[in-house]
């Protein structure tokens, strides 16, 4: 029992003390520098598209798709349940 109190502390206080000396603009530089690490030939900028940077035939359907989106009637359908 005492030992588990112990591990409880212990953890919240290295919690703590990492959640204290953590800096979102440090985690976001990591992470970028970190994908442009891991994927030398994709652009920083391309990231924003999600999976599909890795596949230009996937990427090609879904700028297909958002053309005309095919949620488009259900959204009109259900406007008119607010009017």
């Amino acid at each position: 029992m005492i030992i588990a109190l112990s591990l409880g502390v212990v953890t919240a206080t290295a919690t703590t003390s990492i959640a204290a000396t953590t800096d979102p603009e440090q985690s976001r530089l990591q992470m970028i520098d970190f994908l442009q690490a891991k994927y030398p030939n994709i652009k920083h900028e391309e990231f924003i598209n999600g999976a599909y940077i890795f596949s230009p035939d996937k990427f090609m359907q879904w700028e297909t798709a958002e053309e005309l989106p095919p949620y488009l009637d259900f959204i009109d359908a259900s406007s008119l349940c607010w009017l």
